[in-house]
């Protein structure tokens, strides 16, 4: 599957390592909400399908949520991508929408 990559030209300042920061946090406070996983140690690299964070029917809750307690939506094309799950992909695509 191809890769399909928001672009994004972020500048790690103060206030964009805060949105960064931030944007983690939403994902772990959702995430901590939809699991029935106990979460541990989980990376930048962590894939939530892959590690077992979330099946199937708890990813599409998972995006419903996050898009809610954020404002955002996400683009369809970038649900399909093998990579949306990661938690470092996840993480840029919640700032950029963010800061859309």
């Amino acid at each position: 599957m191809q890769h399909l990559y928001l672009t994004y030209n972020l500048n790690i300042t103060q206030d964009n390592q805060m949105l960064l920061t931030e944007a983690k946090q939403s994902i772990f406070d959702v995430l901590s909400k939809i699991s029935s996983c106990e979460l541990g140690e989980i990376g930048d690299n962590t894939n939530l399908i892959e590690g077992g964070y979330l099946d199937s029917l708890d990813s599409m809750t998972f995006v419903f949520e996050l898009e809610n307690k954020l404002g955002i939506k996400f683009p369809e094309k970038i649900l399909f991508d093998e990579s949306f799950f990661q938690i470092s992909f996840l993480t840029n695509c919640v700032v950029t929408l963010k800061g859309l």
